[in-house]
């Protein structure tokens, strides 16, 4: 069509053309004999390309290699460099209408003819029907037995082992098969090595090697299918690496053909490959999912994990790739469950992470990560159920994943963070001021560190900002909350488009309300509340995440309202603190606290309205969530009795306020008998001084002056001798010499605590097993 165009304007030019004085007739001639010869230029050029075609479709249609190379030798045009232009201007042009087969096609034998070109045709021709050395082969086989040793937890030697085989026998192969098949199995073991080392050469060579792979199997071959699997895992691995949203949009458009094809038959129905094809599409739309936030995007990734696990259950996979897709589905099933609440989720995901588990090796590069995830599921369930065993289990298994990552792995600050948020919970249990410092600590060593996942870094940033937080506000410290709004911020905008930027901009919230009261401004305040809101419009209603940020917006709207005497807004923050408290489970441990935010909110509308049934509703929030506190962790008792307390004591309710007072001083006690340091014995010491006079005062005003007495001296002992106690302890020394003890000194505390904290429930913990101790 070009050409004919081009003809046209030479014969309208030529019409208009008119000499003019001084105009020679030579160069009239000249100027058309240019015209003619361009003209004819495109023609031959059009008419090339057509032959181009032509000769291609001819060679494709050989019977056999031999009869190709004849039919090259006689027609030598195909391997021209013109020719590899058109031919790859082909490629394109099949790709950009969508049809992908006739550019594979195409890209095969553009690949046959390269090498050709590259080392003659003779020897092409002994690369392409050539049966391959026995020596390649048998040193083939050797490197692979090292891969697969190196996935059964035998060291990371035996993963470079592999790749140096593999790099030699590409380097000897002469057949083509074999070539292809071992750029296909180095390019995974590059990919592999990436993962544990955090090279970002390895990845790129290796999704180069794996493309190469595809460009030199013939279409339509089981080997092409299998290696277009294997190029997209490698496409989601640099997506999962740097983010890149090219390397998921390319993996996807790889996948979604292979998976949309026909049914295979019943022969083939053991076909190893179709589980890493419904494994990778899987991955494919989590990764999407955790990029748009579309939950079709992860009912969708669970369904293509479901199909793989029906896959694998025919064709008997290979332990590894089972512990990979049960692995998998745990991750997904944890994230749904996070979304709405299901039960059912949960279980489901723990048992997948714990059948991962019993598949993989001792020494296995992703035990580390599964052992993470079994944790964090453990973790979950603790804050749905309130079970004991379940925390205990938790900081073991994350010991275990922390223990088992190499030091130089890029996964490394990640485990550091979870370990981090493994001890942030055991604080929130206990009350224990050592772990929450420690929770800190591995988390700003984390953040500092290098080559983690661009979807770990928004995880980190908030994990750390979260646990900075909640030491400001135990420690009432300034400095501390600042930092944790600049985390949780960068939290925020490193996870945009993401469904973790609501979980980050629920947690700024908390650090923000925080400031606002520590630094007397309310700036800080307002900007919570539109983070609180946020973060509402982007969690799905009756998810434990929803109700958590609803109940924290009350809690934010009640301190405005406070300032403000905002009556609007007062009621508006009982509404969200009594939904909070609706929407939790009856054995989540954050029942506790959400009762006493509820008492908060109801006792500060009866102060302000003087309602009957809002006093009345307080003091049954207030009384509920002391009871509840046995199980929530002594920090929840010592706040909601001395504030029921107090409130008690001003309006002369004195057998209330006894009652209150008694629910505090014993969280006191037990709050104090985990600390491990004088000066953490100190600050609950400010927290827990005024209890013991306003208890006494309680007890003497209902006419029990013995008991009054009585309460006074025991605080005042009580105080003391556990001050004095663990300043003796010298654990900072004993620390420096021998860290084991001291761990095994805190694990017992800490256990003793929950012990007896679910003795004055009246629950039967878990056998205490002889290693914890």
């Amino acid at each position: 069509m070009g050409s004919l165009n081009r003809v046209k304007e030479y014969e309208s030019g030529a019409a208009r053309y008119r000499p003019r004085a001084g105009d020679g007739v030579g160069d009239g001639v000249g100027r058309r004999t240019g015209w003619v010869a361009r003209t004819l230029a495109a023609v031959r050029e059009d008419l090339w390309v057509r032959r181009c075609q032509r000769l291609l479709e001819a060679y494709a249609a050989a019977p056999g290699w031999e009869e190709g190379h004849r039919f090259l030798v006689r027609r030598p045009a195909l391997l021209e460099e013109r020719a590899d232009v058109v031919i790859g201007e082909l490629v394109g042009a099949a790709e950009r209408v969508g049809l992908s087969e006739v550019a594979e096609h195409y890209a095969f034998y553009r690949g046959i003819l390269n090498r050709y070109r590259e080392v003659g045709p003779e020897r092409a021709l002994r690369e392409l029907t050539a049966d391959e050395d026995d020596a390649v082969i048998d040193l083939a086989e050797q490197a692979t037995a090292s891969y697969e040793r190196y996935h059964e937890g035998c060291g990371p030697d035996m993963l470079d082992a592999a790749v140096r085989g593999y790099e030699e026998v590409l380097a000897r192969a002469a057949a083509v098969p074999t070539r292809a098949a071992a750029m296909t199995n180095l390019g995974l073991m590059l990919l592999d090595r990436a993962e544990r080392d955090g090279s970002a050469g390895d990845t790129e060579r290796g999704l180069a090697l794996l493309a190469d792979a595809v460009a030199r199997t013939p279409p339509g071959s089981p080997e092409r299918k299998d290696r277009t699997v294997n190029l997209a895992g490698g496409l989601l691995q640099r997506h999962r690496v740097d983010g890149a949203t090219g390397a998921l949009d390319r993996a996807l458009a790889l996948l979604e053909p292979l998976a949309g094809a026909p049914a295979p038959d019943a022969a083939a129905t053991d076909d190893p490959g179709a589980v890493v094809l419904w494994l990778n599409l899987g991955s494919a739309r989590y990764a999407r999912y955790t990029a748009l936030g579309d939950q079709t995007e992860l009912d969708a990734a669970i369904g293509c994990y479901r199909r793989a696990v029906a896959a694998a259950s025919v064709a008997g996979a290979e332990p590894w790739s089972s512990g990979r897709l049960l692995g998998n589905i745990a991750t997904a099933l944890s994230e749904r469950y996070q979304r709405t609440g299901n039960q059912d989720d949960l279980d489901g995901a723990l048992e997948c992470i714990e059948r991962a588990i019993g598949v993989t090796s001792e020494g296995s590069p992703e035990r580390p990560a599964r052992l993470a995830l079994h944790a964090i599921l453990l973790l979950e369930r603790h804050d749905a159920r309130g079970a004991l065993a379940d925390l205990d289990l938790a900081v073991e298994k994350f010991a275990a994943a922390l223990r088992e990552t190499p030091a130089a792995s890029p996964e490394r600050p990640l485990r550091e963070g979870e370990s981090g948020a493994v001890l942030l919970a055991r604080y929130q249990r206990t009350g224990e001021l050592a772990d929450l410092d420690e929770s800190v600590a591995v988390l700003r060593r984390a953040v500092r560190g290098r080559g983690y996942e661009a979807e770990d870094e928004a995880v980190l940033w908030g994990q750390f900002g979260t646990s900075l937080s909640v030491r400001a506000r135990r420690r009432h410290d300034s400095d501390d909350v600042g930092q944790a709004v600049a985390a949780l911020r960068r939290a925020v905008t490193l996870a945009t488009g993401t469904p973790s930027r609501a979980i980050d901009l629920n947690n700024l919230g908390g650090a923000l309300r925080l400031q606002a009261r520590l630094l007397g401004t309310r700036e800080p305040l307002n900007e919570a509340v539109t983070a609180y809101r946020d973060a509402l419009d982007h969690l799905p209603p009756g998810s434990p995440r929803h109700t958590a940020a609803l109940g924290n917006l009350g809690t934010a709207l009640l301190a405005r309202a406070e300032s403000a005497r905002a009556e609007a807004e007062l009621d508006e923050a009982v509404s969200a603190l009594a939904a909070a408290v609706a929407g939790t489970d009856e054995s989540a441990p954050d029942l506790a606290g959400r009762w006493c935010n509820l008492g908060h909110g109801l006792r500060v509308r009866h102060q302000r309205t003087g309602r009957a049934r809002d006093a009345e509703a307080a003091t049954a929030a207030y009384r509920d969530s002391c009871s509840r506190a046995l199980l929530a962790g002594p920090e929840a008792g010592l706040l909601a009795g001395r504030a029921w307390g107090l409130w008690a004591h001003s309006r002369g309710a004195h057998a209330e306020a006894s009652e209150a007072f008694g629910h505090a001083s014993e969280a006191a006690e037990r709050l104090m008998r985990t600390q491990l340091g004088r000066e953490a014995v100190e600050v609950w010491l400010g927290e827990f001084l005024e209890v013991p006079a306003h208890a006494a005062y309680a007890l003497a005003a209902t006419g029990d002056p013995r008991a009054a007495a009585v309460q006074l001296e025991r605080g005042r002992a009580r105080s003391l001798s556990r001050a004095l106690e663990r300043g003796r302890a010298q654990l900072g020394l004993l620390a420096a010499v021998r860290p084991d003890l001291v761990e095994r000194y805190r694990h017992a505390t800490t256990r003793v605590t929950v012990l007896e904290a679910a003795e004055l429930a009246g629950v039967r913990p878990a056998a205490t097993r002889a290693a914890e101790l």
